[in-house]
C-alpha cells in the first residue's frame, strides 16, 4: 500500500483559547480609540488573543500608534513580543513512496463548522490532537505541540476507520487500532465546543507553490506519517529550496540572456541577408525570370493562395511574396496541388 510521509515543523508559541468572534473588524476594535499606556498595553493583549489580528493588523497597529507619548520601553517591548508572535509560523514537510518530498511554510488554518474562517494567528488557538478516539465518551488528546508525529492507515477500503500510531516528543507512544476521530486537529474554543482544523494552507516546496493546502479529513490522511519538527529544521530546509530556486532563476536568465542574443543576430543578418538579395533583384535584367516554392508546409489552416507567404526561389533565394513587386518582379504563373493549395510561384523581371 502507498505509504505517505509527512514532517511538521512547530514555532514553538503560547497557545491561548479563546471565544471571541474572530473578525478583522474585532481585531481593529482592539486598539481603536486607544492612547494612553495602559490602553495600548490592554490593546496588545487583546490582539494576542485575538486569531482574526493577522501581523497585517499589528502592522498598522503600531504605524498607527508609534507616535503617541505613551509609548515607552514597555508598550515597545510588548509590541515587539507581539509582532515575534504573529509572525510565527508551522512548517509541513510530506513526501510519499513514489513521490519527491515536498515541505509546506503554513501561514494560515482553516476552522470548520456551519461558517469556515481561516486563521493567520496559530499562536492564540488552543489546538489539540486527538491520538486516541472512543465510541463512548470523550476522545484522548494531547496539545499539537507534544506530539512529534503519528502515522494513520485506513482499514482497507472501510472509511472513517483505521489504525492510527502517535509519538509525542517525551517517545510516549499511543496505538489507537480502530481510530475514528475524523479531524485529528481540533480548536478547543470552550469546554464541550471543539472546531475541526480542516486544512493547512501556505506555500509548498520545492517550486514555491503559492496558496496551496493540504487537507487534515481522517480519509484526506490515510497512509500519512506526520512529523513535528523545529523552526529551525523548517527554516533551514526552506533555505535550501529558496536556494536551489534562485541558482535555477538565474540559470533561466542567463539562458533567456543567451537566447536573446542569438535571436538578435540571426534577424540582423536576415535583414543583411533579404536587403542584399533585393537589391540584386533589382539590377536584374528585365524579362529575367526564376521559379519559386511555397515555405508552407501542410494542409491545416493553409491559405490557398496567401497574398503574403515566404517562397524560395531557385536563383533569387529566400524572399517573402510581398517584397517582390517592390524589387520589380511579378507572379507569371502557380502551380497547384490536389488540395487547390498554390506551392509553386513563376516570377519574371517587368521593369
Amino acid at each position: 500500500m502507498k505509504k505517505i510521509v509527512i514532517a511538521l515543523l512547530f514555532v514553538p508559541v503560547f497557545s491561548i483559547g479563546q471565544n471571541l468572534s474572530w473578525t478583522q473588524a474585532s481585531a481593529t476594535a482592539c486598539y481603536q480609540g486607544k492612547s494612553t499606556k495602559s490602553e495600548l498595553l490592554e490593546a496588545v493583549a487583546c490582539l494576542k488573543s485575538n486569531p482574526a489580528a493577522g501581523s497585517a493588523i499589528v502592522k498598522e497597529f503600531r504605524k498607527a500608534k508609534s507616535e503617541l507619548p505613551a509609548v515607552d520601553a514597555e508598550v515597545t517591548a510588548a509590541l515587539n513580543d507581539l509582532e515575534r508572535q504573529k509572525n510565527s509560523r508551522l512548517y509541513i514537510s510530506y513526501f510519499s513512496d513514489n513521490k519527491s518530498p515536498k515541505l509546506m511554510l503554513v501561514e494560515s488554518v482553516t476552522l470548520g463548522g456551519q461558517r469556515t474562517q481561516e486563521v493567520f494567528d496559530l499562536a492564540a488557538l488552543d489546538i489539540k490532537f486527538t491520538h486516541t478516539s472512543a465510541m463512548l465518551g470523550k476522545d484522548k488528546t494531547v496539545d499539537w505541540k507534544q506530539v512529534r508525529s503519528f502515522h494513520y492507515q485506513q482499514s482497507g477500503n472501510v472509511r472513517g476507520i483505521g489504525k492510527l500510531l502517535t509519538t509525542l516528543v517525551d517517545n510516549t507512544q499511543f496505538i489507537d487500532k480502530s481510530y475514528q476521530g475524523r479531524y485529528p486537529f481540533k480548536e478547543h474554543e470552550s469546554t464541550d465546543y471543539w472546531r475541526a482544523i480542516t486544512q493547512f494552507n501556505g506555500t509548498t516546496y520545492p517550486g514555491k507553490n503559492r496558496n496551496d493546502s493540504l487537507l487534515l479529513g481522517q480519509d484526506d490522511l490515510s497512509s500519512f506519517e506526520v512529523t513535528f519538527l523545529t523552526e529551525e529544521d523548517g527554516k533551514q530546509q526552506i533555505a535550501k529550496f529558496e536556494e536551489a530556486i534562485l541558482a535555477q532563476q538565474k540559470q533561466k536568465e542567463q539562458a533567456e540572456r543567451v537566447a536573446a542574443e542569438k535571436f538578435r543576430i540571426a534577424s540582423e543578418k536576415e535583414t543583411e541577408r533579404k536587403a542584399k538579395l533585393l537589391a540584386e533583384m533589382s539590377t536584374a535584367k528585365r524579362g529575367s525570370e526564376d521559379s519559386c516554392k511555397r515555405l508552407e508546409f501542410g494542409t491545416y489552416m493553409v491559405k490557398l493562395d496567401p497574398d503574403s507567404v515566404d517562397i524560395d526561389c531557385q536563383f533569387g533565394g529566400k524572399i517573402n511574396l510581398t517584397d517582390l513587386k517592390s524589387a520589380g518582379w511579378l507572379v507569371v504563373n502557380k502551380q497547384k496541388d490536389s488540395e487547390g493549395i498554390v506551392r509553386e510561384y513563376y516570377i519574371r523581371k517587368a521593369r
